[in-house]
Parts: C-alpha cells; structure tokens; sequence
C-alpha cells in the first residue's frame, strides 16, 4: 500500500515514541490490527469520518478491536481521530514498519514470479539480496502469471527486472529496429 507524506509524519512521530520506550512491537501489532480491519471492511473508514459519532467512541472501539492496553497506542489514535483523519491510520502499519524495518536493517523485497516459489527457491533467492544488500532481506512473495517465466523484485526504489516477459519485449525492439 502507498503512504503518503501525512501518514509517514505521523508514523515517524510515533515510531520515536514507541521506539524510546521499546514499545514498537506492541504499536506495530495493534496498528496491523486496524490497517487489516480497515482493508477488510472498508465501511469502517466510513463510520470513522461519520460526524454522528463521538471522537471517544470511534477511538475507543479501535483500541477494543487492536485488543491491546498500549497507553501510546490510545493517546495516538485518539489524536488522529481528534484530528478528523482517520485515513491515516489505514497506511500507518505500512510507514511504521518501514521504520522498524529501517532501525533493525531489514529490507522488505517484494518479488512476483510467473509461478508461486517453493520455499527452496525463496531461501536461495533471500540469499542471495542478503548478499547484494549486506543485511537481512523478508521476500514478500506474488504470483502474476503475466510475467511468463523468471522474476521481479522491487526493494525500496530498485527494480530487478528478470522476467522473461521483459525480456521479450527487448527482443521485439531490437527486432524492430532492425
């Protein structure tokens, strides 16, 4: 999911919280909880802006639904539901974890094959980034059918590009070319 810059200041901001009481576990977790709800039943957003709703009310059922007692976690959701911005909290876990990600030197490679990777391939796939990027890598692994053979894998702003769809298209363009 795309974060945009309103959502990075506030996961920032709470991440340096969290992250001065070791507490990002636990805010991560909860804000999972509520990204996850947010995805799956797009009507809450809408009850989350509706002007009928008391702010306490809307904050008090996200704390119940993440099921967590984290006082940093409350205080936060209550200011962004005070502040009329419940949108916010949908890409927040996202912006969070690329923080904590970021501190603990993880990078997040999100790869998409013609066919779903047995965990063999996985393991030697991760492997291998750890090598190029000289820390631990996660595969977040996609299937897309259209990509006919081989992989893609995008980390932060890099792109490997090593399907055979991609491929392809080189040779076609160099055959036109000619």
């Amino acid at each position: 999911m795309p974060v945009d810059a309103l959502t990075r200041r506030y996961a920032a901001a709470l991440y340096a919280e969290a992250a001065a009481g070791g507490g990002e576990a636990a805010v991560f977790n909860s804000l999972e909880v509520i990204a996850g709800a947010m995805e799956a039943e797009p009507e809450l957003a809408t009850l989350l802006k509706h002007p009928g709703i008391p702010d306490a009310t809307k904050a008090e059922v996200l704390v119940r639904l993440s099921g967590t007692e984290d006082k940093l976690y409350k205080r936060f959701v209550e200011l962004v539901i005070s502040r009329g911005r419940p949108q916010v909290l949908a890409g927040c876990a996202e912006a969070f974890r690329q923080l904590w990600d970021r501190d603990r030197g993880v990078t997040r490679a999100r790869v998409a094959s013609a066919l779903p990777l047995t965990s063999e391939q996985a393991e030697r796939l991760a492997e291998a980034l750890c090598r190029l990027t000289a820390g631990e890598v996660h595969i977040d692994a996609t299937t897309e059918p259209d990509l006919v053979g081989g992989v893609t894998v995008r980390m932060g702003d890099t792109l490997l590009d090593g399907s055979l769809r991609t491929r392809l298209k080189k040779v076609a363009e160099t055959l036109r070319a000619h």
